[in-house]
């Protein structure tokens, strides 16, 4: 089934036969944004550089929605994870992520709890900065003019 030619907010995706659920729906927000994305290009417009994902799970929904469209990944939109669960750079494409340091949270998620009975305890925020994994489903952005994609 291909999307119509429209854009703007898909309130839900159209069905799927090839959902696990067997009813072809779906409320992956995922798959939402590739129907738009491909609604719009149908259209003949250009709606995005990438998709960034809250995590790689839902990386993994948009790449196969991306595929099952025929969207080429990185060529046509790259795609971006948050998490580098392990299956991530086992993807096709190798998904590009975002990887938290888990030690480091663990431990001072340790410390704060330990912390908590003190006498003297005082709540306190605590940034970590996780790193970038950069893996072949992103390409080098374009300038925003012709696009060579």
């Amino acid at each position: 089934m291909r999307p119509s030619c429209h854009l703007g907010a898909s309130p839900a995706a159209p069905p799927r036969p090839d959902h696990p659920s067997g009813d072809g729906e779906t409320d992956d927000p995922s798959t939402i944004y590739y129907v738009t994305y491909v609604d719009a290009r149908l259209c003949g417009r250009i709606v995005a550089a990438a998709g960034v994902c809250h995590n790689d799970l839902a990386a993994l929904g948009l790449l196969d929605g991306l595929a099952a469209a025929d969207v080429r990944v990185p060529t046509e939109i790259s795609v971006v994870g948050y998490d580098d669960l392990s299956f991530a750079r086992w993807l096709a494409p190798a998904l590009t992520t975002a990887r938290q340091p888990k030690y480091q949270l663990g431990r001072v998620a340790a410390e704060l709890l330990l912390a908590e009975g003190g006498p003297d305890h005082a709540h306190r925020e605590v940034r970590l900065r996780p790193s970038l994994v950069v893996r072949s489903s992103t390409a080098r952005p374009w300038d925003g003019g012709r696009s060579p994609r």
